[in-house]
């Protein structure tokens, strides 16, 4: 099940962000926006749907707080 549904993920990534670039979004902001709607959908799943992707909400925060102290360099 897992094996699928990370497929199904990634699949459901990029056609979003194909679809969302030929609509005319700036990239940047679905690069960015994308990321933490499929980080969102990836943690809520392994959560509720008992599937295994790897991802919790701690290790989302710990991204958050490496990619602020990047740019803060």
């Amino acid at each position: 099940m897992e094996y699928e549904f990370s497929h199904l993920l990634a699949i459901g990534l990029f056609s979003s962000f194909t679809i969302c670039l030929i609509i005319g979004y700036p990239v940047a902001w679905l690069m960015g926006g994308l990321g933490i709607i499929f980080t969102a959908i990836s943690v809520l799943s392994d959560n509720y749907l008992d599937t295994f992707i790897g991802l919790d909400w701690g290790y989302s925060s710990i991204m958050v707080a490496r990619i602020y102290e990047v740019m803060n360099n």
